[in-house]
């Protein structure tokens, strides 16, 4: 009888603190995750950072490019646009990506579509720099 009672109160015990362990376990893991989680956002955050500036000079050295290659090019009219060197998906938050004179019809990506007309299916996303 009693003996009985205590025995199945002891296994029951036993199993309750077996699971609480387990659930303590498994919190435990949850926040390691979180943890990790956090660490990588941080140190991806921080790429960015670092990035952005490195990121910014590179366009900019990329218009300044353009822009030097339009004026000594056909477009000496101080028409500043992006249509002969590269496929932008439109103008840039700088004015002068913004041509104030009506702007020539878009090309394909080929800076000069008469000789290259048969390569005109390459999708090139970046032409060659021409001297």
């Amino acid at each position: 009888g009693r003996a009985d009672r205590e025995r199945v109160e002891a296994i029951k015990s036993e199993k309750e603190q077996a699971r609480k362990q387990e659930a303590a376990e498994k919190i435990q893991a949850i926040q390691r995750g979180r943890a990790d989680r956090e660490r990588i956002k941080e140190k991806h955050a921080a790429a960015v950072k670092i990035q952005a500036p490195i990121r910014g000079k590179v366009e900019r050295l990329r218009r300044e490019k353009e822009r030097q290659q339009d004026s000594s090019g056909e477009q000496a009219e101080g028409e500043n646009s992006n249509d002969s060197n590269t496929e932008k998906p439109g103008p840039t938050t700088e004015t002068e990506a913004q041509p104030e004179a009506e702007p020539e019809p878009k090309p394909t990506t080929e800076p000069e579509p008469e000789p290259k007309s048969e390569n005109a299916p390459d999708p090139k996303p970046e032409p060659e720099p021409e001297p």
